[in-house]
Parts: C-alpha cells; sequence; structure tokens
C-alpha cells in the first residue's frame, strides 16, 4: 500500500512502531557485537562478526522507511 493511501494515524502508529523496533534492533546488534568481539579474543573465531555485520545491513532501508513516512506526514500539515 502506497504511503499516500494511508491515514494519518495509521501513518503516526507505523512510525512509532519503526522507531521502536530499530532502537530494539540496535540493542540486539550491539549485544550480538560484543559477544561476538569476546569469542573472537577467546576462540579466534569470526563466524558471529560476519552475522552481526550483515543483519546491521537493514538499518539503512529502515532509516529511509523512517524518512519517507516522515516526508509524508509533513506534507499532509
Amino acid at each position: 500500500m502506497d504511503l499516500k493511501e494511508k491515514t494519518t494515524e495509521k501513518l503516526q502508529s507505523e512510525l512509532k512502531m519503526l522507531q521502536g523496533g530499530i532502537w530494539f534492533f540496535i540493542g540486539i546488534l550491539l549485544v550480538l557485537l560484543v559477544m561476538s568481539i569476546r569469542n573472537f579474543i577467546n576462540n579466534e573465531e569470526y563466524s558471529w562478526i560476519i552475522f552481526t555485520v550483515a543483519s546491521s545491513l537493514t538499518l539503512p532501508y529502515s532509516f529511509k522507511k523512517i524518512k519517507e513516512i516522515k516526508n509524508e506526514l509533513d506534507s499532509r500539515k
């Protein structure tokens, strides 16, 4: 569904959900990164670091989506 077709209330709800989800995801990624670095130092395994970096590549899409929703909400004011 296009952003222009959604109601303002629906967009605001989606924006809050995305923002909360991003902060939760960033927290999980930070924990994974710390655990990965600790594991690498102790066991010389780096597979979790690769997983953490690969997972973080979804963040730019989420920030782009937030920006699009904010722009749509601003255009409605």
